[in-house]
């Protein structure tokens, strides 16, 4: 498998297969998806298109992900990760502070277990509010 570079995404090559993204291939293996559920989105936790470690990509609903990236933008939300920021501080500063807290903290990891337990449907909501 190589790996190329596709608007700053790294993206792998197999031959006699379709060339994917690397991130996407990343959370369809480590949560068992044939495919990125309709109406979601993977955002890169420190904004690092090219860090696609486990903990650091998370399944959002693209009005989550545009939401996050609408309140704090890159430079706040690579911050925070980092811990340059404190997550109870960050999380302050939204109108919706619980929510901002919840997203925040998400990672493949953790959202594994609502997969395992049936929690995200084969085609959510485009526009889900909060994933499940």
């Amino acid at each position: 498998r190589s790996v190329g570079k596709e608007n700053g995404y790294l993206v792998d090559y197999k031959p006699g297969e379709k060339r994917i993204k690397s991130h996407k291939r990343v959370v369809k293996e480590f949560l068992g998806l044939s495919e990125i559920p309709k109406g979601y989105e993977i955002h890169h936790r420190d904004c690092d298109k090219t860090n696609n470690n486990v903990g650091n990509l998370v399944l959002l609903s693209k009005s989550d992900h545009w939401w996050l990236h609408k309140n704090y933008g890159i430079e706040a939300l690579s911050a925070i990760v980092r811990g340059a920021i404190p997550l109870e501080m960050a999380a302050k500063w939204s109108s919706e502070p619980e929510k901002a807290l919840y997203l925040l903290q998400l990672d493949l990891t953790k959202q594994l277990e609502g997969f395992k337990l049936g929690e995200f449907g084969e085609s959510p909501e485009e526009g889900n509010a909060e994933p499940s």
